[in-house]
């Protein structure tokens, strides 16, 4: 009998947890997350969300519904967070405009000459390493991870065929 109560007791604490969503979605800035999955599904959609660490772990730079031309001014989402990002996860909506896919930028204020990288609406990335942006001039392209410097929602015609990641 006592440990039906304690089984019952644990299936309502479990159930109680379920509905309120994860401990971290309160304290998202400074928490340990557990990876991008439980980031994607801990969160309403409509946002592009960046971390510091492989797998959307570590500290979470910044999430916003809307572009950023600048990761270290604040206004857009993202506070000192250039050159910082190690993993990224799109998980963007629909749009009635059709802007469900996000540019990364390598420069500031959508400057796409030094390149840039596409994600699609629902995709992440656990891990940027080895990743390099696109460019379409072809000159040599930097390493994406801890070089995004901008983001904004783009169509997904806005993307060149090798800018796709994720």
């Amino acid at each position: 009998m006592r440990l039906t109560r304690l089984a019952a007791a644990a299936v309502t604490l479990a159930a109680a947890l379920s509905m309120t969503g994860p401990a971290w979605a309160s304290e998202a800035s400074t928490s340990r997350l557990a990876g991008c999955s439980d980031v994607k599904n801990g969160w309403s959609n409509g946002n592009v969300f960046a971390f510091n660490q492989p797998n959307c772990g570590g500290v979470m730079l910044g999430y916003t519904g809307g572009n950023d031309p600048d990761w270290n001014a604040a206004g857009g989402g993202f506070v000192n967070a250039s050159n910082k990002a190690v993993s990224v996860l799109n998980d963007g909506g629909t749009d009635p405009n059709g802007l469900t896919v996000v540019a990364f930028y390598d420069q500031t204020n959508y400057n796409y000459v030094y390149g840039y990288r596409c994600l699609d609406m629902g995709d992440w990335v656990p891990d940027l390493s080895g990743l390099v942006y696109y460019r379409a001039d072809h000159l040599t392209p930097a390493l994406v991870k801890n070089t995004i410097s901008s983001h904004q929602w783009v169509t997904r015609s806005a993307c060149a065929s090798g800018s796709w990641m994720g």
